[in-house]
């Protein structure tokens, strides 16, 4: 956003900033001047630096290193088959183990 504010005059007597539309950015100033701008909002998955993705990988990591409680892959499957059946009140008593 810093970038497109930069692009479109900067913060100087700016009073507002409007989305016209999808995609699309009005600054507004003080002065009258409207300067329209594209805006392509990045996907969260895009947006992760390589630093980001250790990090979480290193978390994800010493969370199962700490024995977290986990639903082993094979019940998962059972569940999307349709081996438990669910109950509306209690939803589907799934089996867990400790890792």
């Amino acid at each position: 956003m810093q970038a497109k504010l930069a692009e479109a005059g900067g913060p100087a007597g700016l009073q507002e900033i409007r989305v016209p539309g999808p995609g699309l950015l009005a600054f507004v100033y003080a002065d009258g001047r409207r300067v329209e701008l594209p805006w392509i909002n990045p996907s969260r998955r895009d947006s992760w630096t390589p630093a980001m993705k250790e990090a979480a990988r290193q978390k994800e990591f010493d969370r199962r290193a700490a024995g977290h409680v986990g639903v082993p892959q094979d019940v998962v499957l059972e569940i999307l088959h349709g081996a438990f059946p669910a109950d509306e009140q209690q939803g589907i008593a799934v089996p867990l183990q400790m890792k």
